[in-house]
């Protein structure tokens, strides 16, 4: 397996896990909106902390790193002088 394939393949995983991660943070926060009791309101303010350490900060640092090496690798396609 080369190296472009792997990275594009981690940045793929991080998008994933990056829209997930935001996507399950926007549902516990508007439950905890919604929510009048206390107990309620800081479970979901627990499960956004949770989604946000363990799905969006991995997948934004995954896609950071794979697309720096995207980047390294394709940039002889972009930045060739072809004059």
């Amino acid at each position: 397996m080369d190296l472009y394939l792997l990275s594009r393949f981690a940045h793929i995983v991080g998008v994933i896990l990056l829209g997930g991660g935001l996507l399950a943070v926007w549902i516990s926060e508007f439950q905890a909106y919604r929510t009048n009791e206390i107990a309620v309101f800081a479970e979901s303010a627990r499960y956004t902390a949770i989604f946000y350490d363990f799905l969006v900060i991995p997948g934004a640092i995954t896609v950071a790193i794979s697309g720096v090496f995207l980047c390294k690798i394709l940039a002889s396609v972009f930045l060739t002088n072809h004059g």
